[in-house]
């Protein structure tokens, strides 16, 4: 977990007492704490020199903190880390178990530049982890980066929070395929006319020719997925390398749980299709049409290389956390052959 200033990378080195190095204490079960949120802030002083001069340094930031998986073998928690002072970007790393219970415990964290000790506590309801705080117990900030070294204190504490509370920052906004992707508020209106995606960066951009052999039609090679919302609707654009969209193919942009992966039973859809001689927008579940929901022709636009719909967000049920799954293919009832997908780990949050 590190942040820069002014060209000075300060590597976290947090201390109990002195340094513990080894543990001897066995851990408890800590499974209980995977898929855990906690929203952390943290504050750094110190001191900088560049070989001629020293200067003080502050540094606040603030982010979150994923427990994704605990290791009884290795008593260790893999951790997902999303600052706001690296854009968000997600930043895997390792916290191990160093003494405690299962609802109290010192931990030590370390990697190539950094290591620290802290302290969790959790309080359980029911015999269900409820409530959670994290804090450093005395720390020192200790870095160098061209020429210059720099030394602090810092200070860390972070609160557990639940998954639908939380807002990452956006993380990919060149589109490049990783990182979230937080879904702008913009005043988008469906008439073919790309003006109001202008200040819009693309959720993610596709490579250009890319599409099956087999299936390669015009209008079907994908190059940007675009995404925009207000209080009732998420607009959806995919641009295109090969020229305008075909009325023979289905525009498919789908929200999936695990990045890089196909679509899953219950997953939702939100769709353009030329059907009856008109557009049409659709939301779909997999496995259970029952549940498709219907547009009218005016929710799609057409424009010169690109296509655009929108959908009501009520009728997107499963989208937050989720990641980008992008696909058009040729629509011929009974094959529907895919022309060109896309399944980047880019993963989605409303704003």
């Amino acid at each position: 977990m590190h942040l820069q200033k002014t060209g000075f990378v300060l590597g976290i080195v947090l201390l109990l007492g002195i340094f513990i190095a080894g543990v001897a204490y066995a851990a408890p079960d800590m499974s209980q704490w995977e898929g855990k949120w906690f929203s952390f802030q943290m504050t750094k002083k110190g001191v900088v020199f560049d070989g001629y001069n020293f200067r003080s340094v502050t540094e606040k930031s603030s982010g979150y903190i994923k427990i994704e998986s605990w290791n009884p073998d290795e008593e260790k928690f893999e951790i997902s880390i999303y600052s706001n002072n690296s854009g968000g970007e997600q930043e895997t790393r390792y916290m191990y178990f160093y003494a405690g219970n299962d609802l109290r415990f010192l931990f030590r964290f370390q990697d190539e530049e950094t290591q620290f000790v802290g302290q969790i506590q959790g309080k359980a309801t029911g015999g269900i982890l409820s409530s959670a705080t994290i804090k450093t117990l005395g720390g020192v900030a200790m870095g160098s980066d061209d020429n210059e070294y720099g030394a602090g204190s810092v200070n860390l504490t972070a609160k557990m929070v639940a998954e639908s509370k939380v807002k990452l920052p956006t993380g990919n906004g060149g589109g490049n395929g990783v990182g979230n992707f937080i879904v702008p508020r913009a005043a988008i209106k469906i008439d073919g006319s790309m003006d109001d995606w202008t200040l819009i960066q693309p959720a993610y951009v596709d490579k250009l020719n890319d599409e099956d052999p087999g299936a390669n039609f015009v209008g079907t090679d994908l190059k940007g997925v675009y995404l925009a919302r207000d209080d009732e609707f998420l607009y959806i654009m995919f641009t295109l390398n090969d020229g305008n969209p075909t009325e023979q193919a289905q525009y498919t942009f789908e929200a999936v749980p695990v990045a890089g992966n196909a679509g899953v039973e219950g997953d939702y859809l939100a769709l353009a299709i030329f059907q009856n001689g008109a557009w049409r927008s659709w939301i779909g579940v997999r496995g259970n049409s029952q549940l498709n929901v219907p547009y009218p022709a005016d929710y799609v636009g057409i424009g010169n290389g690109f296509i655009e719909w929108k959908v009501r967000l009520a009728d997107f049920q499963l989208f937050n956390g989720r990641y980008i799954m992008a696909y058009i293919g040729k629509y011929i009832p009974g094959i529907q052959p895919i022309s060109d997908s896309a399944k980047p780990g880019v993963r989605l949050y409303l704003n």
